[in-house]
């Protein structure tokens, strides 16, 4: 559901795990373990683009930082609506 922007069913998702003593435990785990793989791809294709082009590791490197930041903002967008602020998903 998160990798395919299915932002209404994960809202009906969280409102029935909410229901449950410790539901959305796993569900936070799930996304948690979602995003981080979304992140490690970003920083992947970082130094995949350090190896083939052979430059210099810089912290300059604006869109690597943007793409992070996005990544960032879009999932904190979907804690904020989907998962109404819960503090299991930050």
């Amino acid at each position: 559901l998160l990798a395919n922007d299915k932002y209404d069913d994960l809202s009906r998702m969280y409102r029935l795990f909410s229901r449950v003593e410790n539901g959305l435990v796993p569900m936070a785990k799930i996304v948690q373990g979602h995003i981080e793989k979304m992140g490690n791809e970003i920083i992947n294709q970082r130094e995949a683009r350090i190896e083939k082009e052979g430059e210099k590791d810089s912290n300059q490197d604006p869109n690597f930082v943007r793409s992070l930041l996005d990544l960032h903002d879009k999932f904190m967008a979907v804690v904020n609506a989907q998962f109404e602020k819960n503090s299991l998903f930050h």
